[in-house]
């Protein structure tokens, strides 16, 4: 796994903001340098949290130009664990940071997914937290990458895509003597709930259904209308049945986490957005899951992009940029939250 440190900017004297560390993470098909995470990013920066931004391995591949799929869940979760172990290990983690400074994890999409897993199954481990391991030293990416210089504790962020230019910097020291991060929450950006084929597959309608109103005059539709929306609840219903069927192995792990979660979820999210998340179906599980916190986005996709139409309201002008602060801020004011109940 490869990381790329993005360090908070520095406080003014009147933030009472605590300082924190996130571990953040791509989905599927793009990685931590694609616009919308590193705009994130910068203003996570600008709220006194560390961003340990995290690429896998096969997406560095991409990045070289190699055509590589994600592998599977259990193979990435693998790689995760062993890549937080190896990050603060490195002797370039500041010292302040790993020591003092709470831990959360995020990730987006496919990230997010990851993230929960490593959670769940991290937590029988939870014990361990406080022992002192010996992990194989990291191989950390700075944001900049003019210097290599291993006792270096924070670098220059720099929010442009980085290719060739950037500089591995290696823990030449072997191994580092730390703690493993305590995780105090997770976010997710965008879960992933359930593919959109399969969320099209639950959401087509039998033609034999609507084939005698297709071929009705409009006044005749009308006068079976009754009937024709018993038929639309019966189906509502039945594709709502199949969402959660298809969502199940995907959300189960939310019944066992144990740390405080959120979920930032676009209303348009072709993954799952306000028509499955609002439903009563959904909602029940919600109200199991304790420590869940959902908040929809209005207006937003599964990649965090506004509607059109919300971009065109006069005065009350929605553009992505504001989107990103507002997500950065609820980010925020669930950290905030968490500190505030430890």
């Amino acid at each position: 796994m490869q990381w790329y440190f993005y360090p908070a900017l520095a406080s003014d004297t009147t933030s009472n903001a605590t300082l924190v560390n996130l571990v953040l993470l791509h989905g599927a098909g793009a990685p931590i340098q694609q616009p919308f995470l590193q705009a994130l990013i910068a203003a996570l920066n600008t709220m006194q949290i560390n961003v340990w931004a995290g690429n896998f391995a096969y997406m560095e591949l991409v990045r070289q130009g190699q055509r590589r799929p994600p592998p599977a869940l259990d193979k990435l979760q693998f790689e995760l664990a062993q890549g937080v172990d190896e990050l603060v290990s490195s002797t370039i983690m500041p010292k302040d940071a790993c020591a003092t400074a709470p831990w959360f994890i995020a990730g987006k999409s496919m990230g997010s997914r990851v993230a929960l897993r490593h959670l769940v199954t991290t937590d029988a481990e939870r014990s361990l937290d406080s022992q002192i391991l010996q992990v194989p030293s990291a191989q950390l990416l700075p944001a900049q990458g003019n210097s290599t210089s291993v006792n270096k504790a924070s670098y220059i962020t720099d929010f442009a895509y980085k290719s060739e230019a950037d500089t591995v910097v290696k823990n030449t020291d072997g191994c580092a003597t730390v703690s493993r991060p305590h995780w105090q929450g997770y976010i997710a950006l965008g879960f992933p709930f359930v593919p959109p084929a399969a969320v099209a597959k639950a959401s087509q309608v039998k033609a034999s259904t609507f084939s005698a109103s297709a071929s009705q005059p409009l006044a005749q539709v009308k006068d079976t209308a009754p009937v024709h929306d018993i038929t639309l609840a019966s189906h509502a219903s039945n594709a709502m049945t199949i969402w959660l069927e298809r969502a199940e192995k995907r959300i189960q792990d939310f019944a066992n986490l144990t740390v405080p979660g959120l979920i930032l979820q676009g209303e348009r999210d072709a993954f799952g957005g306000k028509a499955q998340l609002q439903s009563a179906e959904f909602q029940a599980k919600l109200a199991v899951w304790s420590n869940i916190r959902l908040q929809t986005v209005a207006g937003a996709c599964h990649d965090f992009k506004l509607a059109k139409s919300l971009q065109k309201q006069g005065s009350s002008q929605m553009t992505d940029s504001m989107l990103v602060h507002a997500l950065a801020t609820q980010v925020r004011v669930f950290i905030d939250a968490v500190l505030l109940a430890t």
